[in-house]
């Protein structure tokens, strides 16, 4: 063989050389043949030499009968792997390999290597880690491959969302918690119905849909590596707010006065498919006179958040309480002294009690006669006497028990 030099040690194509920082022998040998290449290692302190190491290393360079490569599937190659998290798996990809030898990169322990072709390791955490895979380590033919693998957490992102589920408020809050790629840019919809169009962002605050129903929600993650899509559902209610109105299907005696109430809230609103008089339609326990036998009460209750809830409420009169025949009861008065329909007699209506008599103008707004023990002797006056002019009023008479009647009159001269 040629005299071998410093620069030469052993015939290559690139030659053999070493890295003065860091040790590393590289090169590719071409003649086969025993070589023995001498190093030495000087160590500087200050600028000053302080020791000196020589070591002699023997290369073997022989033809491979087999071709000989070490390769591994890489995460450019395979991007997915960015995506397991701290625990890879590792796929070679080799020529003539007999056996394996993985050495993963993790300076925190000696137990961080692998003799199986497909090995699997966790990893103590995130960061940048260089595994080494050496085939056939110990024999003639062998190769050696290193590769930089970026370990990162897997992403495990969720939707957590919170809000009002009642249809008057809402005001949902939705957010994408949990790891994602680095890369990763997310993105919402929440459909047509919905007042919020376009949101990105891990959060997403003030979402309302125009109705009850079930909506679907769905978070993209957008990644170059880990690409992902998120799903959920959010219900809205009409009625959200749970109600409990009584009594419940009661019977009362005909003239009585019954007594609702319903769960405690915020606001109240009373209704009846009848006509009837509330004492405060506003209340939560108002007391009511029916003027019909059977009526169903319906109430409407807001909460302190402003959802609502509504119930109902039957009411009849007992079997012996049958409504009377009120279908004679005077509507006209003619108050010019002939002795025909000059006063208001309403004895069909009072039943002999002692009852008031309030009289009010035909747009419901000013009370224009008022007397109690009404003694059928009304004759279309005023407060002060005088007579009313020509139109239709309400009248109202209202008995013990409360409202027994109310209807038109209509004052002709």
């Amino acid at each position: 063989m040629a005299p071998a030099t410093s620069s030469q040690p052993v015939p290559g194509a690139p030659a053999l050389t070493i890295d003065s920082q860091t040790g590393i022998i590289t090169g590719v040998a071409t003649t086969a043949g025993q070589y023995v290449v001498g190093i030495c290692v000087s160590e500087y302190r200050n600028g000053q030499r302080l020791s000196v190491v020589r070591r002699d290393y023997q290369f073997n360079v022989t033809n491979c009968i087999i071709n000989t490569v070490a390769d591994m599937v890489t995460q450019l190659e395979d991007p997915q792997l960015y995506c397991d998290g701290r625990t890879l798996t590792f796929t070679p990809q080799t020529t003539g390999a007999l056996t394996y030898f993985w050495d993963f990169g993790d300076t925190s322990t000696t137990a961080d290597t692998s003799s199986l072709a497909f090995p699997t390791y966790t990893f103590p955490d995130t960061g940048t880690y260089t595994v080494t895979l050496i085939i056939n380590p110990g024999l003639v033919c062998t190769d050696t491959l290193t590769v930089p693998f970026r370990v990162m957490n897997a992403p495990d992102y969720r939707i957590e969302s919170n809000g009002v589920p009642c249809v008057e408020v809402q005001n949902f809050r939705f957010e994408a918690v949990g790891s994602a790629p680095y890369d990763a840019a997310i993105s919402w919809e929440f459909g047509s119905s919905s007042n919020t169009f376009g949101a990105s962002g891990k959060l997403v605050t003030g979402v309302r849909w125009n109705s009850s129903g079930i909506y679907p929600v769905r978070c993209i993650i957008q990644s170059a590596y880990c690409p992902d899509t998120l799903w959920d559902t959010v219900q809205v209610f009409d009625w959200y707010y749970p109600v409990t109105a009584s009594p419940k299907d009661t019977q009362i005696a005909r003239g009585d006065t019954a007594y609702l109430d319903v769960t405690s809230g915020s606001a109240y609103y009373w209704f009846a498919d009848q006509p009837v008089y509330f004492n405060n339609s506003r209340q939560q326990s108002p007391e009511v006179l029916m003027q019909s036998d059977s009526t169903t009460f319906y109430v409407i209750v807001t909460d302190n958040l402003g959802c609502r809830g509504i119930d109902t409420v039957f009411v009849s009169w007992l079997p012996d309480q049958v409504s009377p025949d009120l279908s004679n009861v005077m509507n006209v008065l003619t108050p010019n002294g002939d002795g025909m329909n000059d006063v208001l007699d309403l004895s069909e209506v009072q039943f002999g009690d002692a009852c008031t008599l309030r009289v009010m103008n035909r747009w419901g707004t000013t009370w224009v006669y008022e007397k109690e023990a009404y003694a059928n002797d009304w004759g279309g006056t005023d407060l002060d006497g005088n007579l009313l002019p020509s139109g239709t009023y309400y009248f109202f008479v209202v008995g013990p028990g409360g409202l027994r009647y109310s209807g038109p009159v209509t004052i002709v001269y």
